[in-house]
């Protein structure tokens, strides 16, 4: 059997949660949910965004990425929860 030109993508597979990162990425990247994206081999992000343009982020953009998402989803302390209000008795 002669050699193929394919790559390998047997140590491509993420996990579902990376994929959904992933995705978050590619919204944050592109403003918008994307039609399509790709994480390649070398760390860069493929994005084909919601008005058809394909955009390449490289390693450091999609790291940079990460970082911003995580700020982003950081939980706010939100408002101190006050006492109840004391019943009126008499």
């Amino acid at each position: 059997m002669p050699p193929t030109n394919k790559p390998n993508y047997e140590n491509s597979r993420r996990s579902a949660s990376s994929e959904t990162e992933y995705e978050k990425i590619a919204d944050l990247l592109t403003h918008g949910k994307p039609m399509a994206y790709a994480v390649r081999f070398d760390g860069s992000l493929s994005v084909v965004a919601a008005n058809g343009q394909k955009f390449i982020f490289s390693k450091e953009e999609v790291e940079q990425a990460q970082e911003d998402l995580k700020t982003l989803t950081k939980p706010s302390p939100g408002r101190p929860k006050t006492a109840p209000k004391p019943k009126k008795t008499g």
